[in-house]
């Protein structure tokens, strides 16, 4: 009987001890950062009567903290290049046989991201690109911070098979963070 005392009672201590423990979870600690951002590329607007996306040129602006895993080039080491994996193909654009896409990393105050899609056959308009970013720890990046200038002046940076621009379209992007 001493026995099966002592066992229950032992049992109860440690059942307790186990009860406590680090706390926290309950609220007022602040939120961890995201560890990525997901950066979906694609075009809208409107596409004139027959026309098709020929050429995409635009650079994604991304907020201080916000980077990109890069390579320097095979080809001049100056140049930093996303590694595989970190920009992939959407869409129409995933499945295209006669495309390039050319993407560097240039490293800053904020980081870039320029960017050439070229499609020999065409695209519609709707998803091209998803970009894979990461988070420095710490940082707490604002998806309002994320934008997307054209590369070439006076343009959307969208253009048509015969390399004319396509006023009625630009790039727009959606983030998720994770």
């Amino acid at each position: 009987m001493k026995r099966t005392l002592l066992f229950l009672l032992t049992l109860c201590i440690l059942l307790q001890l186990a009860g406590c423990g680090g706390g926290g979870g309950g609220g007022g600690g602040t939120a961890a950062s995201p560890a990525r951002i997901t950066v979906t590329l694609s075009t809208v607007g409107n596409l004139p009567s027959g026309k098709l996306i020929g050429d995409i040129e635009i650079t994604l602006n991304l907020p201080a903290g916000v980077t990109l895993k890069s390579s320097p080039s095979l080809i001049n080491s100056s140049i930093l290049v996303p590694n595989d994996g970190v920009i992939v193909l959407q869409g129409a654009a995933a499945t295209a046989p006669t495309q390039i896409l050319t993407a560097t990393y240039v490293q800053g105050a904020t980081n870039k991201v320029e960017i050439k899609l070229i499609n020999a056959n065409g695209l519609g308009i709707g998803e091209f690109a998803k970009i894979n970013c990461d988070v420095a720890s710490g940082s707490t990046p604002s998806i309002s911070d994320i934008s997307i200038t054209s590369n070439v002046a006076s343009t959307t940076g969208v253009f048509d098979l015969d390399t004319a621009a396509l006023s009625g379209v630009q790039v727009a992007s959606s983030t998720v963070l994770q």
